[in-house]
């Protein structure tokens, strides 16, 4: 995936690095990042642009299968930018959940670059996007894979699954059971409780390890998991 800065200035493109950065870890995708020249033209089809408004040039070629995301410091600029039909708008000291709201509009562009397992489920080749998947648990030599809105059986030990997944997202909060961070809603009385309200508890000898990654994880992005 091609993410392409149009910019000039230095801060606007270490905001969007890092926070792509912080992007791709949660998604568990990869994208080749490119900054580019005030009058360079970014053509390349599939790519997601970023363009500062404040030196932008007077015109920006964008090619079709391709979205542009345009950050802007006021209202006019704002407004003029509506000339080169963007996917989304960002102020230029936007925030990281608002770059993950940007980053949504062109879900067309990217969702193919998503990293995948693959399973087979009822019979039926699946290739499941690791970022949708929530926690894992340890059912013998099988695993089950509690997934947005589905449950999905993995024909792997959890111990060879977890090898294959990008850690974070993904840590081991007991001998049984795999975690996705993005998917916790808090840590309390020595268990993770996750989105679908499971607990799960937690190993005395991964609690503070585990609770240590959820609190980078929280301080990285401005998001808030109570840990207590």
């Amino acid at each position: 995936m091609k993410i392409l800065i149009c910019s000039q200035n230095e801060a606007f493109c270490r905001r969007v690095e890092d926070n792509l950065a912080l992007w791709q870890e949660a998604f568990c995708i990869c994208c080749e990042t490119e900054r580019l020249g005030r009058d360079a033209l970014p053509e390349q089809e599939g790519a997601i642009c970023f363009l500062d408004l404040t030196d932008a040039a007077s015109y920006i070629y964008t090619p079709r299968d391709a979205a542009t995301v345009v950050a802007a410091s006021n209202d006019a600029q704002a407004i003029a930018s509506y000339r080169y039909h963007p996917a989304a708008f960002l102020r230029v000291d936007f925030s990281y959940a608002e770059f993950c709201e940007a980053m949504g509009r062109c879900h067309p562009l990217w969702r193919s670059y998503l990293r995948r397992l693959e399973l087979t489920f009822h019979r039926e080749p699946v290739r499941l996007p690791l970022c949708q998947l929530n926690y894992a648990e340890a059912d013998g030599r099988e695993t089950v894979l509690n997934c947005a809105g589905a449950v999905m059986r993995a024909s792997t030990s959890l111990g060879k699954l977890g090898e294959t997944l990008p850690s974070p997202p993904f840590l081991r909060c007991q001998k049984s059971f795999l975690v996705n961070i993005t998917a916790i809603r808090e840590i309390s009385a020595g268990k993770v409780v996750m989105a679908d309200g499971r607990g799960i508890p937690m190993a005395r000898a991964r609690a503070q390890e585990l609770t240590e990654a959820v609190r980078a994880w929280n301080a990285a992005r401005g998001t808030e998991v109570s840990v207590t």
